[in-house]
């Protein structure tokens, strides 16, 4: 058995972060990728919060008799930090998420235009997924991690915080895979 020094693993060292800025001031200064951005973001975002509300969004927006334009309402009405019926961690992890994942899908998007690849970014698929499953109820997120082998449906269904500790490992995940990234895409000899 092989041990993983996760140490290794962690963006530790202030190069790195200022690599990270760098690439970063790179991705983002091109309008073409913070378009990249601000859509992802803003679909992952809603995307996690139409999961946490399938029920109404399933009734109302999707096969409801109402306009368009108050279907769009409600479905607008649902986003985190306009109204939504979430606790507060729960949304601040959302809009994290959210805005986590934009920020990593700009970065790879730039990465394989100029590289060719994404050659060890396989960890932000990790983060995603881990985003996508905590951010519907957790309930129903340790229910797919039982499933997927990641846990028992006994263990993981009594989740202290309802789920939000997913959600929370979510951004953790992401926010690494978006630092390490991003330090791969700083232009050479720029660290700041």
């Amino acid at each position: 058995m092989t041990r993983v020094d996760v140490r290794a693993l962690l963006p530790l060292s202030s190069d790195e972060w200022l690599r990270a800025g760098a690439g970063l001031r790179s991705v983002l200064s091109s309008p073409a990728y913070i378009v990249v951005f601000v859509g992802a973001a803003f679909v992952w975002t809603a995307a996690l919060t139409a999961v946490e509300n399938y029920q109404l969004v399933w009734d109302v927006v999707l096969w409801g008799q109402q306009a368009p334009v108050a279907r769009g309402q409600v479905l607008f009405g649902l986003l985190p930090l306009i109204g939504g019926p979430i606790d507060p961690v729960r949304e601040l992890f959302v809009v994290l998420a959210g805005v986590l994942s934009g920020l990593l899908l700009a970065v790879l998007v730039y990465r394989v235009r100029r590289s060719g690849g994404v050659g060890g970014s396989g960890v932000g698929g990790v983060g995603l997924t881990l985003a996508a499953i905590g951010g519907g109820c957790g309930a129903c997120g340790s229910a797919i991690l039982a499933v997927a082998g990641l846990g028992t449906a006994t263990g993981l269904a009594f989740l202290p915080f309802g789920g939000v500790e997913l959600l929370g490992v979510s951004v953790v995940v992401l926010a690494v895979v978006t630092v390490r990234v991003a330090a791969s895409v700083a232009p050479a000899g720029r660290s700041g």
